[in-house]
């Protein structure tokens, strides 16, 4: 669904972009950064992970009073350009040639499949019937770890060659012949 509405979006932008093109035989950059801020955030790239986690509460009796979890986390991070971002300082359009520089690329959402994440195992000491908010926390701890192994893995930069990628085939279909994108390299 979230890539039919991305389509719809970038149709939207073309087709903006070529009727403005037809009124504005010089394609500034005013319509360039019209065409373009239509996209809104445009996800670029996603890194899906699952992992074990085996967490316990610190206690000085395992035995008697421990909280252990065996928690498999599945998740997704999405990582993208904010298009909306973009000023019109940023677009520079001169007859059939067009540079533009981007915002630099986000991690727009870290989030856990809760259908596919799971307790596996969990023992608890003989004296005690466990911290109901443990699992909560071995949760956010999944989700913090999944957004280490994404900007670890290169989520950031993949979301800026892929948007480099769709936003000179958008500009290319606009009419542009030479297209110089600009983004500068993302932070997590």
């Amino acid at each position: 669904m979230r890539n039919f509405f991305m389509l719809l979006a970038i149709t939207a932008a073309v087709l903006l972009g070529f009727w403005a093109g037809r009124r504005d035989r010089g394609r500034g950059g005013a319509t360039v950064v019209t065409a373009i801020r239509a996209l809104n955030r445009l996800e670029t790239a996603a890194f899906t992970m699952e992992r074990v986690i085996d967490r316990s509460e610190p206690t000085f009796s395992e035995t008697l009073f421990g909280d252990r979890i065996l928690f498999v986390a599945r998740g997704e991070a999405v990582g993208g350009l904010d298009l909306a971002r973009l000023s019109e300082g940023a677009v520079s359009a001169e007859g059939n040639a067009v540079a533009l520089t981007l915002p630099p690329p986000e991690l727009f959402s870290v989030r856990l499949d809760n259908a596919a994440s799971h307790v596996y195992d969990r023992k608890l000491g003989w004296l005690t019937s466990g911290d109901p908010a443990f699992e909560g926390r071995v949760r956010a701890a999944a989700e913090a770890q999944l957004r280490a192994a994404a900007c670890a893995g290169g989520l950031l930069a993949s979301a800026r060659e892929n948007g480099e990628k769709q936003l000179r085939a958008l500009l290319a279909r606009m009419g542009f012949t030479t297209v110089e994108v600009k983004i500068p390299e993302g932070k997590c």
